[in-house]
């Protein structure tokens, strides 16, 4: 019972409800008083995950006849699932079509009490289904520490996405990404599913679950950056435990079904990789850094040590809820970590690179590589691609840059790199001259962009092979028409960029609307 109360999870409902099933089953010697602590340490757990008031708030509009005689049913059929102990699929599905028919009804209805009673009924399902997909989860977990990953796990692990998609985009989390992912993982499972071995299939999962990374990392960044300014102020002035107001952003995205979906991402990028034989490392935040080479098995081994240089970290081991030290600029873990973990969110804060070993086999084939850097404890340099490669060699101490010690609540903000010389790069002056769209053959890279100038390539390419391949006639709108379009209505445009500039957060996000809002009224020149 402490172990669940100091680390409890969505997940642990079913061991502690397991626990209260062995303990008051016939022939159990356990007393009294433990049981009924065990009963209402389980009540506070399922309260704690909103597993528990639901049923109220359902029954709530079941006996009003809310929102309408479809929920209703809705409503009904998805109770009895939840009461029965159906399994977690059939209660997600079921729980999906209540959130839909909530959808639909919150859209026309006014704002007074049953917009309200709806509108939290929406919200405690969306809560109890993080518990469900944490479930999901674990149950994939265990398939693969058990090494049965098969065509059963890989039609599981689709299913999961896909609820979980359409979940987060009724939600309004990147609900047009959201449901793009969903649609192109639903034909994945509808049409190639028992071509699950060939690498064409493969390198589709590929990108679809990459995609599907990027977008939890897209939406941890906004979270972040939305919460962490303001929860810092408002915690000093009230004079809440900054700790507590470190961690508030983070709270609120693992609290998210994106951590979950986030979850099942990992797991399926890892047996993607596996099956293509790729770089057996799973990149939570690339980078270069620069640093002292140290091997330790915990990042706490790091407080004991005065050190006043940047160091790169062979790590171990993590629970994943440790915070990054100010002095650690890049870190290879010998074990894999969800990337909406603590651990790897900060990393990403902290712009510290950071990749995890999916087989402890690999890490241990690292730390001999650089056996002799670690026992001398030398300076390097190490790379972190975001394909999975890790390239670790001697770096210049004198190149390196201090370490920045004061932002970001006092975590390490800037990776202390080396200067590498890059490329300048080099970007072609636009020829606005166009103001009409323009044909294929007339685009280059300055009047129409290296995109449209590679499909007239294409195009060309297409026309010499003699019918192996054809493409869709075209035309490309330049560079110049909306030049053409701004001048028409300059005053306007510029004011709203000067307006965007000198403006707050919450003013920028009025002024991007307000000017997607006016070009799109713009008439473009035929």
């Amino acid at each position: 019972q402490n172990k669940l109360h100091r680390c409890a999870g969505p997940e642990d409902l079913v061991t502690c409800e397991n626990i209260l099933r062995d303990i008051t089953s016939p022939g159990a010697q356990y007393s009294g008083e433990f049981i009924n602590q065990m009963r209402i340490f389980y009540e506070e757990l399922k309260e704690f995950f909103n597993a528990k008031g639901l049923e109220d708030v359902l029954q709530q509009l079941l006996n009003r006849g809310e929102p309408s005689a479809e929920s209703v049913n809705m409503i009904t059929k998805f109770l009895d699932a939840k009461r029965s102990g159906a399994n977690y699929f059939d209660q997600l599905d079921l729980l999906l079509k209540v959130r839909q028919g909530f959808a639909g009804f919150m859209e026309s209805l006014e704002d007074g009490e049953q917009l309200q009673r709806v509108r939290l009924a929406d919200t405690q399902l969306e809560d109890y289904g993080f518990v469900l997909f944490a479930n999901a989860n674990q149950q994939l977990e265990h398939l693969d520490q058990s090494k049965n990953w098969a065509k059963e796990a890989w039609n599981n692990t689709l299913r999961t996405m896909i609820l979980a998609l359409e979940n987060m985009a009724l939600s309004g989390t990147l609900p047009l990404e959201s449901t793009a992912l969903k649609n192109d993982i639903t034909s994945i499972l509808q049409s190639e599913m028992d071509t699950l071995k060939e690498r064409s299939t493969l390198l589709r999962l590929r990108a679809v679950f990459e995609r599907a990374s990027r977008e939890a990392d897209d939406f941890s960044s906004v979270v972040s950056n939305l919460y962490m300014g303001r929860v810092q102020t408002i915690a000093k002035a009230l004079g809440v435990d900054p700790r507590a107001a470190n961690v508030f952003a983070e709270a609120e995205i693992r609290a998210n079904i994106v951590f979950q979906m986030s979850r099942c991402t990992s797991l399926a990028m890892k047996h993607i990789r596996m099956e293509l034989q790729l770089p057996p490392w799973d990149v939570l935040s690339p980078g270069t850094a620069a640093g002292v080479l140290r091997h330790v098995s915990t990042l706490d081994e790091l407080k004991e040590k005065q050190l006043g240089e940047p160091c790169v970290v062979i790590l171990d081991t993590a629970e994943g809820d440790e915070e990054v030290p100010v002095q650690v600029v890049a870190i290879v873990l010998g074990h894999d970590l969800p990337h909406l973990s603590h651990l790897g969110v900060r990393t990403r804060q902290a712009n510290c690179a950071f990749a995890c070993a999916e087989e402890k086999s690999n890490y241990d084939k690292l730390l001999a590589q650089h056996r002799a850097s670690l026992d001398t404890e030398a300076f390097v340099k190490i790379v972190i691609g975001a394909e999975g490669e890790i390239t670790i060699e001697k770096g210049d101490k004198a190149k390196s840059k201090p370490l920045d010690n004061t932002s970001n609540g006092g975590a390490n903000s800037s990776v202390a790199a080396l200067e590498d010389t890059l490329a300048a790069v080099t970007i072609a002056e636009p020829n606005v001259s166009n103001k009409e769209a323009l044909a294929f053959d007339k685009v280059d890279v300055t009047n129409g962009g290296a995109k449209s100038n590679f499909a007239r390539h294409l195009q060309q390419i297409a026309s010499e092979s003699k019918g192996l391949f054809s493409t869709p006639k075209s035309m490309v709108v330049p560079y110049g028409v909306f030049d053409a379009c701004k001048s028409a209505h300059k005053a306007e445009y510029n004011g709203l960029v000067t307006k965007f500039n000198a403006g707050s957060l919450e003013i920028k996000s009025e002024v991007s609307a307000e000017m997607r809002r006016a070009i799109v009224k713009w008439q473009i020149p035929s």
